[in-house]
């Protein structure tokens, strides 16, 4: 199967604006090596920090 990284940045964008902290991940990693949109480092950077900054929070409530 043809992966389509243009896809994949799309529906990681949607779950990542609704907080979805692996989309997050996913969205950022596609910015940081420009896969299926334009390279954005700062942008990518943004959503690592969102990511990390709630993977946080989560740790904080398991403990």
């Amino acid at each position: 199967m043809k992966q389509d990284f243009q896809l994949a940045a799309l529906w990681y964008r949607r779950a990542a604006e609704q907080g979805w902290a692996l989309a997050q991940i996913n969205l950022a990693r596609l910015l940081e090596n420009g896969e299926g949109v334009a390279e954005n480092k700062p942008e990518a950077f943004y959503w690592y920090r969102l990511a990390t900054a709630a993977r946080e929070d989560d740790l904080r409530r398991e403990a």
